[in-house]
């Protein structure tokens, strides 16, 4: 019996082995064009019956070079404007887990770059909606030969094809699509980069076209074995950056959730493109400064990869979308119906903004600034006069010399101050965001965004530490960048008294003596997102073509490295300057060892109990489900445990320090 019993184990590990061997899969030719007709054209001579079949002909001579979308073309250059550069596929019939994939480019001059930048992605939807990028084609193809691209995902799809950069459109001559037949698992998913991956379909492919009307649609969001799908509508966002080839947007989920350690569970979120940021990372390199002055709310952002119905849009950074919920602006959203004395007074999200012609709300106050009311958005003429007369009556009392300390946030002015002032953003006070709480007077400064051409990346300006200006110790806004009108004059006012300059002096030294405001850490900082986008920044480049591109305010500096560098020098110079701006001596507070790697702690499962064994010190423990939505956030200081649903879960561990650590548990 016992041989019997190991000889059918046998041949049951020898089919399930057998079964996962890769072979080159066969089903029907599908494509983007609704007649498989590939872009017929002469070049020489005319290539009729140029289709999609030819692309699994076995023939590196035929190839398929998908028809041009001429209304979504002439949009722009290189597919912005959301043009459409076709794809090319197989309905394999049932689920295979796809192992890798043949390509050979087009034979052609040009041929081998045309595949550069390509996208994989495999649905079990054959109108894509729920499809996922599984890999993309990072190099040029080699002309007359099969390139062959692994892939690393574990689960099971029916319908795959190869979506070619809109750049060059799809111009390939051959593919093979090699696999097993599975319904996989979600081990791995699939995704570009070591980045997590943002798949966006819209509905019928619809181009997104401008800032004002939505696109329905669908998002996947893996992370390796995590994953968020949802319903969405995207639309265009952003003010000049809108005008760039790769462009921003402003996504809004069908539910309210929480993404990755973002605090917020919110249905709106942002996708900046960081065009003309030749790092991509200055925006999250001031959020740090301002985590690092205490501010009360940083923005949360994620660098992602980004794919967008097939193509590969680049690197950009999840992100807030800045409105008034806990984990964001946390204070009272107001209704169309908050008018009676007492909900009237707030709160209210308002801007300073350049742009307020083109707005929908607001209004210019008695000194010429102008005012856009984010929220509430009801435009109820009762509350746009009440926060219209609040905001005179603030303004009156900085630039009269009133009472400027009843109106205003004194902490959170010299917070956001100084954020902009170290990071050398000239656009501080082009649109400057501030908030009313109900109940309360005062006007309060943040939170703080946008820095694409902050750290010495605005031409206007560089080299800040150079200029002549310098010599006279003036702070930038004072000498250069944009401002709002009348925004100026009111900052100068405010700088100007003594109690405010004092503030600005002991928060300034609060931050260095404690530790959060240091060269070391926010050059270490930097490396570390330097080695997170590696691949991602190479590629995003290599989409875009823009890394040697004068854009906007931002001149060209070289390389990626040359652009990393020109980041670390300003910081370490305008922080020595800052150091004697404010007449800083360091009186710095004794550093706690801390264990920073959690290398003691163990977290498992034991009897449908998550269990955390060895906390050394008072610890926040975060509990989230594969979506990120937040089960339970407890504290211990030793030991914990926690009777929960089976399931996987990860677990952040979170010392008083901020210092963190990821756990994943599988609970039984």
């Amino acid at each position: 019996m016992k041989k019997i019993i190991i000889s059918i184990l046998s041949v049951f590990f020898t089919i399930q082995i057998f079964s996962q061997t890769p072979v080159k899969l066969n089903g029907s030719v599908i494509s983007s064009n609704n007649n498989n007709d590939g872009y017929i054209y002469n070049q020489g001579t005319d290539h009729n019956g140029n289709t999609a079949t030819n692309c699994f002909d076995g023939n590196l001579d035929t190839f398929f070079a998908s028809s041009i979308d001429e209304s979504a073309a002439n949009g722009g250059t290189k597919g912005s404007r959301g043009s459409k550069g076709g794809w090319v596929g197989l309905d394999l019939g049932q689920k295979y887990v796809i192992t890798s994939v043949k390509y050979a480019p087009r034979p052609a001059s040009p041929g081998p770059e045309r595949v550069e930048c390509g996208i994989i992605e495999g649905a079990n939807r054959a109108d894509f909606m729920d499809a996922v990028a599984i890999g993309i084609i990072s190099e040029p193809g080699i002309p007359n030969q099969l390139s062959t691209l692994n892939i690393n995902s574990t689960r099971g799809f029916r319908y795959v094809r190869f979506y070619g950069s809109l750049q060059y459109r799809t111009n390939i001559a051959e593919l093979e699509f090699w696999g097993y037949q599975s319904e996989g698992n979600n081990t791995r998913i699939g995704q570009l980069t070591n980045l997590p991956t943002v798949n966006i379909h819209t509905v019928n492919e619809a181009r997104i076209v401008n800032k004002t009307n939505y696109v329905n649609g669908a998002i996947t969001i893996v992370d390796g074995s995590y994953i968020k799908t949802d319903d969405l509508e995207i639309r265009g966002r952003g003010n000049a950056s809108w005008d760039f080839k790769k462009q921003p947007y402003r996504i809004r989920f069908a539910t309210s959730t929480y993404l990755f350690d973002n605090p917020a569970r919110a249905r709106n979120w942002t996708l900046i493109s960081n065009e003309g940021d030749k790092t991509l990372i200055r925006n999250l390199m001031a959020f740090e400064i301002s985590k690092g002055l205490d501010m009360t709310y940083t923005p949360a952002g994620q660098l992602v990869d980004v794919v967008i119905n097939g193509d590969y849009k680049g690197c950009y950074q999840l992100c807030d979308h800045i409105d008034i919920r806990a984990g964001r602006v946390n204070i009272n959203e107001m209704t169309a119906a908050d008018i009676n004395p007492t909900t009237i007074t707030g709160g209210y999200l308002l801007e300073i903004n350049a742009y307020l012609s083109g707005e929908d709300i607001g209004f210019y106050t008695n000194h010429g600034m102008p005012i856009e009311i984010k929220s509430p958005d009801y435009n109820v003429q009762t509350q746009n006069d009440y926060i219209k007369n609040h905001i005179n009556t603030w303004e009156n009392a900085i630039m009269n010399n009133g009472n400027y300390q009843q109106y205003t946030d004194i902490e959170s002015f010299c917070r956001h101050f100084l954020v902009g002032e170290f990071s050398g953003n000239t656009d501080t006070y082009w649109q400057t965001k501030i908030y009313k709480k109900r109940n309360d007077d005062k006007i309060y400064f943040g939170p703080v965004w946008d820095f694409d051409i902050a750290f010495e990346n605005d031409s206007r300006t560089h080299p800040i530490m150079n200029r002549t200006y310098q010599n006279e110790n003036l702070w930038l806004y004072q000498w250069g960048g944009s401002k709002a009108s009348g925004v100026g004059s009111l900052i100068n006012k405010l700088i100007g008294y003594d109690d405010v300059d004092e503030k600005l002096k002991e928060i300034w030294a609060h931050s260095r003596d404690h530790h959060k405001i240091t060269e070391e850490k926010l050059m270490q900082t930097i490396d570390n997102y330097v080695t997170e986008i590696a691949v991602s920044q190479d590629l995003n480049f290599k989409r875009w073509d823009n890394l040697y591109s004068y854009e906007h305010m931002m001149w060209e500096r070289g390389n990626y490295n040359n652009n990393i560098n020109i980041v670390k020098n300003y910081i370490k110079e305008r922080l020595a300057w800052l150091d004697e701006k404010l007449e800083y001596e360091p009186n710095p507070v004794p550093i706690t060892i801390i264990n920073l790697e959690f290398e003691n702690v163990t977290v498992f499962s034991k009897n449908n109990e998550l269990v955390v064994h060895n906390l050394s010190e008072l610890t926040k423990i975060s509990c989230y489900d594969v979506s990120g939505r937040l089960i339970f956030e407890d504290f211990a200081e030793n030991n914990f445990s926690k009777a929960i649903p089976q399931g996987i879960y990860v677990i952040r561990l979170t010392n008083p320090n901020g210092v963190w650590k990821m756990f994943k548990c599988v609970v039984r």
